[in-house]
């Protein structure tokens, strides 16, 4: 060992890193010993390297993904600041999202406290719904941000539909698909044509990407949510849990109708009913 190298231990005490993070660190070639004896396989390291070290270790302590450190600590040393910058907004990101789902949690938690008697607070029942013409739009979204592109997506509809001459009828709402094919959810929203409302620009519809359906009567089991909507998840698994347990055949979709206006009501007080179409086991 030289004098400018220093043991694994002595160097995992400087950077305040274990000598078991150091030695995974080595096994996924992010920091790897200046040499290694060949005799005994013992590790020392250079104090130029103690900077990358302390990186590591800080990225860490904030729950950097090691692939993320790795492109951190790449960026760094090829003075990419410009890269780096973007990877640590990239990071910064995703901290937020954890954060608010963390939020959400807390809030669901607050909900069940409110009826500490049981974990699933939800009263279900069967209904019978009828035969309707829906104005669908799809796309795409990320499932952390459901609320927020559901509600936009709705404002999108709507305004096709005024733009077509068919407003905006309840019910309104969305299909949320049970099974992802991606990491993203293939949302459609939707609203009613009323037959009676007289005829519609079914071009201006087709220009803006809306498609028309009808779905046909069937029975429904639904519960009625009430609050805000990033809780809704608690109704959807008492729903799917009441649905299982009586042996119903397992469903493709969860549908939400909006009884609400969000933007008159009090998050506390929207009122949400969440359905699951009923077929045999």
């Amino acid at each position: 060992m030289t004098s400018k190298s220093m043991n694994i231990g002595r160097f995992a005490r400087l950077t305040r890193l274990s000598i078991k993070a150091l030695r995974l660190y080595d096994e996924q070639a992010l920091l790897s010993p200046a040499e290694v004896d060949p005799r005994t396989g013992y590790r020392s390291y250079r104090r130029e390297q103690v900077k990358d070290a302390v990186i590591i270790a800080m990225l860490r302590a904030l729950d950097v993904p090691l692939e993320r450190v790795r492109a951190l600590l790449d960026a760094q040393r090829a003075g990419q600041s410009r890269e780096l910058s973007t990877l640590l907004a990239d990071e910064r990101a995703r901290v937020e999202r954890q954060l608010r789902r963390a939020q959400r949690s807390l809030r669901s938690l607050d909900a069940l406290l409110v009826d500490g008697a049981t974990l699933l607070p939800c009263d279900v029942a069967l209904r019978d719904e009828p035969r309707r013409v829906l104005a669908t739009l799809r796309s795409e979204c990320d499932s952390e941000a459901l609320e927020e592109h559901t509600y936009s997506m709705i404002a999108s509809l709507s305004e096709a539909l005024a733009r077509a001459g068919a407003p905006l009828r309840d019910p309104v709402g969305s299909v949320i698909p049970l099974v992802a094919r991606s990491e993203t959810l293939e949302l459609e929203v939707f609203s009613t044509l009323d037959a009676e409302a007289g005829p519609y620009d079914a071009r201006a519809l087709a220009a803006a990407g809306v498609s028309v359906r009808a779905i046909e009567a069937h029975t429904c089991a639904m519960t009625l949510h009430t609050g805000p909507y990033e809780s809704l998840a608690l109704a959807h698994h008492a729903l799917l849990a009441w649905v299982s347990e009586r042996a119903y055949g397992e469903p493709s979709d969860v549908r939400e109708h909006y009884i609400d206006d969000p933007r008159t009501t009090d998050e506390a007080q929207l009122r949400t009913e969440v359905l699951v179409a009923i077929t045999a086991a």
